[in-house]
């Protein structure tokens, strides 16, 4: 077990205050903003409920270099690199705590890998078509839960926005009379303003007569239940679509994203090479165009029609 200096005040600490002080250290040692600070919280507490750590001495007995490569080869197994980045990097950060406040008697970051996330190393992977066309009718509109997911898929598969940009949504940003439909800035990239489809306008006027419940809040989409509130995060939204996709039997490739953003990569996959590449950054609402040029490599085809052949080798 990693050895424990005599100014731990108990043994029996409840993790609650452990956590706090990893929060306050990250905001004040380590300068992350606060969003960051927060979700790394949330993964060292997923890293106790793996642990099956309820106190600091049981969270403590988990922290030795046999331990920790165990925990990295059973958590990665199934885990996307993204989820696997925010866990060591937040395991980090607590290590680093523990050594800096004497909690740890030794420095153990170096048991933990690095995941580096090089620009443009991979190719994006997208819902098809078919995926879409099916889940759009396995949804339907019986029900008011029916009316607003169709909505919500709706304007994911035709306009390729974020997750965040359809759950902040509000009422006043669709103007009915010029036909038009913005989604507001979210994680860094610009505002976006559309031509309201009619297939989209359908769906929203369904959906605002018939399933919205009756509320003061400005945001379009709601939760279920009362209190009817606005849907909380992204991550609920997209939580949102992996439920219909199980629902509706929908078995996707390695890779793709079975939330909002496989509807994004799919738009993006239909229009290049069908627009200028001006036109795909604006709709995607990049301020950066070099953010658009990770969807040049989804025509696999093209890809293999610039490959080099490989020399032959002469013995």
């Amino acid at each position: 077990m990693a050895g424990r200096v005599t100014s731990v005040k108990d043994e029996c600490e409840p993790l609650t205050e452990l956590f706090g002080g990893y929060e306050q250290y990250l905001l004040r040692v380590r300068a992350v903003n606060a969003e960051t600070a927060r979700r790394r919280r949330r993964y060292l507490e997923r890293f106790a409920r793996e642990a099956g750590a309820v106190e600091l001495d049981g969270l403590l007995s988990c922290l030795t270099v046999a331990w920790l490569r165990s925990f990295v080869c059973r958590y990665g197994a199934d885990r996307g690199r993204g989820a696997c980045r925010w866990m060591w990097s937040s395991l980090r950060a607590f290590l680093g705590f523990g050594w800096h406040t004497g909690l740890l008697d030794r420095d153990l970051r170096g048991a933990l890998p690095v995941v580096r996330r090089r620009r443009l190393d991979h190719v994006p992977r997208a819902l098809t078509g078919e995926q879409i066309l099916a889940l759009d009718e396995r949804i339907g509109t019986r029900t008011a839960a029916d009316l607003r997911d169709q909505a919500i898929v709706g304007l994911l598969a035709t306009y390729g926005v974020r997750g965040c940009q359809v759950q902040r949504l509000c009422l006043d940003d669709i103007d009915w009379e010029a036909g038009r439909l913005r989604f507001g800035s979210c994680r860094g990239s610009r505002a976006v303003e559309f031509a309201l489809t009619v297939e989209a306008g359908n769906r929203l006027c369904a959906y605002l007569q018939r399933g919205r419940p009756p509320s003061d809040v400005p945001e379009v989409f709601l939760t279920l239940r009362s209190p009817f509130r606005p849907i909380g995060t992204p991550s609920q939204l997209s939580r949102v679509i992996h439920k219909r996709l199980d629902q509706a039997g929908i078995v996707t490739a390695e890779g793709v994203s079975r939330g909002c953003h496989g509807f994004r990569h799919a738009l993006a996959k239909r229009l290049v090479g069908q627009v200028p590449f001006k036109y795909l950054v604006d709709i995607l609402g990049h301020r950066d165009p070099s953010t658009t040029f990770i969807y040049s490599k989804v025509d696999e085809q093209a890809l293999l029609d610039t490959a080099l052949p490989w020399p032959e080798v002469v013995p």
